[in-house]
């Protein structure tokens, strides 16, 4: 789940309801950007970012 988890209404509850379904010792694999690095005010400053925005 890249870049989706900040975007529910209830992640805990998501993550519940995967850890259901999982296989046993089966664990989601969960991405959340982080914004506050140097590598991204590097490129949010370039005329065009890899995500295509700017």
């Amino acid at each position: 789940m890249p870049h989706v988890i900040e975007h529910l209404d209830d992640p805990a509850g998501t993550l519940e309801a995967i850890a259901r379904v999982l296989r046993p010792h089966g664990f989601p694999a969960v991405e959340t950007p982080v914004y506050d690095t140097l590598m991204y005010r590097l490129l949010a400053s370039a005329p065009e970012t890899a995500a295509g925005t700017r």
